[in-house]
């Protein structure tokens, strides 16, 4: 399952001596975050029926008031609910 996060690997070339630390940040991160996914996927697939992927779609969403704030925790504890069974557990995406 670690396999991927171990081979996340910044990328340089032969002339690249001496990179600066900003020029293997961004590509490492990059890596990382892709080598987590895998590695998520194969623990997924490892207890594949215990898991529910869910996606909670919260980019972009604007609270301006306390009344916002507990609107959006009563959505997300119902739709919570309602993808949680017995024996199983959910993966927030």
């Amino acid at each position: 399952m670690l396999r991927p996060i171990e081979a996340a690997l910044t990328i340089t070339t032969e002339d690249a001596i001496a990179p600066s630390l900003s020029e293997l940040d961004g590509p490492f991160r990059t890596a990382l975050r892709a080598a987590e996914e895998r590695a998520n996927d194969i623990l997924d697939e490892c207890v594949a029926p215990m898991v529910v992927k869910l996606d909670l779609q919260l980019r972009g969403r604007e609270l301006k008031s306390p009344a916002d704030i507990d609107a959006l925790l009563d959505e997300l504890r119902d739709r919570l609910k309602a993808q949680l069974a017995d024996n199983s557990f959910i993966r927030l995406l």
